[in-house]
């Protein structure tokens, strides 16, 4: 720091923290201690020759040095053969816009962003080099760990299940239609989706959906082969009540198959008998809050009256119409305190 001063005697400097260095008083040149960080005035004071003084005061901020590093981390390994996979950089010390570089094997690859996106294969070396554009930062630039993937083939889920709707008895569902006809191709009954929950608190683990479910009752389903441990399965349809398998499910084989058909099969036992001895899932849940009910029945009533067509949810028994034959469904479930009966 300099400072000129005019109609003066001299110029005294000081420090408001003694603890940041040390200054010379005459030359005004600063030496901070190791270490120091934070806030300190320097001021400089000029005393004239009838002995009044000025002073001037500058708040100089110190910054630490810092030191940056980036790790990379993606959350399942091993990952799904031929699907893409994230991987994601957690800068320390990065500043404000750090610049990454990724590596695949050694060459460059994705772009400036902390995360990257591809599809692996076995064994692949990633690893992420950042530049940070913090103030005072040293061991510039950082390099992350190796991070080494690996992938898996798929899982096959194969499930047995029936829905009360659409069911036409001796092990058959009928199509679900639209005002055209089958909504879907040969063989379709409708669609339905899955979740896995986790077996300890039931949390969303992952969703598969649009599953086409056949008319003789059965769907097939690949599972990333990141999901590979035990899980409670959820089934959902878009007018059926939500479904539980009783106990949690294994996937770490190749395949898995359940059979939904019995009832001592889902939680609770919450299957409807029908007189031929298969077990169906509930319909009549339009809403989907879990039970069926007066909050069903209105929206059967009201597309019912106006002889609404299509692919509906108010359409139970799925024949492309809502009419009689859905609000009976829904008027006898609700009568029998229909609900879900869930672990979670």
């Amino acid at each position: 720091y300099t400072s000129a001063a005019t109609n003066s005697t001299g110029l005294n400097w000081s420090l408001s923290n003694a603890a940041a260095g040390t200054l010379n008083p005459t030359s005004g040149e600063m030496s901070w201690n190791a270490g120091f960080s934070g806030s300190v005035d320097i001021q400089v004071t000029a005393t004239g020759c009838n002995g009044m003084s000025d002073m001037t005061t500058r708040t100089v901020t110190v910054n630490p040095v810092v030191i940056p590093s980036v790790s990379i981390s993606t959350p399942f390994n091993p990952v799904t053969e031929g699907a893409p996979a994230t991987i994601t950089a957690s800068p320390v010390n990065g500043g404000n816009n750090p610049v990454y570089q990724w590596k695949v094997n050694g060459s460059d690859a994705g772009t400036n962003s902390p995360e990257f996106t591809y599809i692996p294969q076995n064994g692949d070396e990633i690893q992420c080099t950042m530049i940070s554009d913090a103030a005072c930062v040293t061991g510039n630039p950082a390099i992350s760990e190796l991070l080494v993937i690996e992938t898996a083939t798929a899982r096959n889920l194969n499930i047995h299940v029936f829905l009360q709707g659409l069911y036409a008895g001796n092990g058959l569902m009928n199509q679900a239609s639209d005002e055209y006809g089958p909504h879907f191709p040969d063989g379709v009954a409708d669609q339905v989706s899955l979740s896995l929950r986790d077996a300890a608190n039931g949390s969303v683990v992952a969703e598969l959906n649009n599953i086409n479910l056949s008319t003789d009752g059965n769907l097939s389903v690949q599972v990333p082969a990141e999901y590979n441990g035990t899980y409670y399965i959820y089934l959902t349809h878009r007018n059926s009540i939500t479904t539980a398998t009783a106990t949690p499910v294994s996937l770490a084989g190749s395949s898995t198959s359940l059979d939904l058909s019995s009832a001592s099969a889902v939680y609770g036992n919450n299957l409807l008998e029908m007189i031929d001895g298969v077990f169906v899932i509930y319909t009549g849940d339009v809403n989907q809050d879990g039970v069926v009910d007066t909050g069903d029945m209105t929206p059967v009533d009201n597309d019912a009256a106006t002889y609404a067509a299509g692919y509906l949810v108010t359409d139970c028994n799925g024949d492309g119409v809502a009419d009689t034959g859905d609000t009976t469904l829904v008027d006898n479930n609700a009568a029998n305190y229909v609900g879900a009966a869930l672990p979670f």
